[in-house]
């Protein structure tokens, strides 16, 4: 995983994380240069996402400005004894704006359409695959979607798989909101709750069982899952860890059957 070069003085004023790199081999230079390209991608279709949301062109960049956008490589080995169709990622959507993926170096990614089918998507030539997020799937009150996809072994596999996947996050403290004109375009119904990047990335953390205690006890605080229980967006799973670590409100007990 690769974010932007910091020292640790600006990481601990962003709390964000800082690179550490191999000893083994030159891999700084490369990286931060390919992370930055992606950046620049990355500038451009916020100014396109923003339009698309109906903002000023800087919109996104505002918010995104500071955030810890990060660019995580994956090698997917061959296994001798893997078999046809495994799945080598589960189905999920990104916790994140917008997700950029340059080609990959074979097939196995799959998307989701709307009636519940897998497509397999690889692109030719040098195109990349924009995959819209969860944060963007918010702000347009669900006019956009949240790309749900996987990665499958794909057949005859009989080599490694390499992807780099770059996550445009906004920063820790961003307000996620339905915009007005996207409130109009639904009939004036609000379908996702008002939390900062953060409750919701602790909340996904929470679902995929991976929250530290630090984020069940925010979460519990916030008061996050009540507010997104009003529009039936809260995990079972999520609210399961904060009860387990002792932090549950009562709405959260008599959602979960436990009083």
């Amino acid at each position: 995983m690769v974010g932007r070069e910091l020292t640790t003085e600006q990481a601990k004023d962003l709390q964000m994380p800082i690179n550490v790199w191999p000893c083994s081999m030159d891999f700084k230079k490369p990286a931060i240069s390919f992370f930055s390209e992606l950046e620049v991608y990355s500038e451009l279709l916020q100014e396109v996402f923003s339009l698309a949301l109906y903002q000023e062109k800087d919109f996104l960049k505002k918010l995104h400005k500071g955030g810890d956008t990060s660019c995580r490589m994956i090698h997917y080995p061959t296994m001798k004894d893997r078999k046809e169709g495994e799945i080598w990622a589960e189905a999920h959507t990104d916790i994140d704006t917008f997700t950029i993926l340059p080609k990959a170096t074979c097939e196995g990614l799959e998307v989701m359409d709307d009636k519940g089918n897998w497509i397999p998507v690889f692109v030719q030539g040098d195109a990349m695959i924009v995959n819209v997020g969860d944060f963007l799937e918010i702000f347009s009150n669900g006019y956009f979607r949240s790309s749900m996809h996987r990665v499958k072994s794909p057949k005859h596999m009989k080599k490694d798989r390499y992807s780099c996947v770059h996550f445009v996050h906004p920063r820790h403290d961003v307000l996620l909101y339905p915009l007005s004109k996207f409130m109009e375009l639904s009939g004036g119904k609000q379908k996702y709750a008002v939390a900062t990047r953060n409750e919701m990335l602790f909340e996904r953390l929470a679902d995929l069982g991976f929250a530290n205690d630090f984020m069940l006890q925010f979460l519990a605080e916030r008061k996050v899952m009540e507010r997104l229980m009003e529009f039936d967006r809260a995990s079972p799973e999520a609210m399961e860890a904060i009860y387990k670590a002792g932090y549950a409100s009562d709405k959260i007990k008599e959602k979960l059957g436990k009083r």
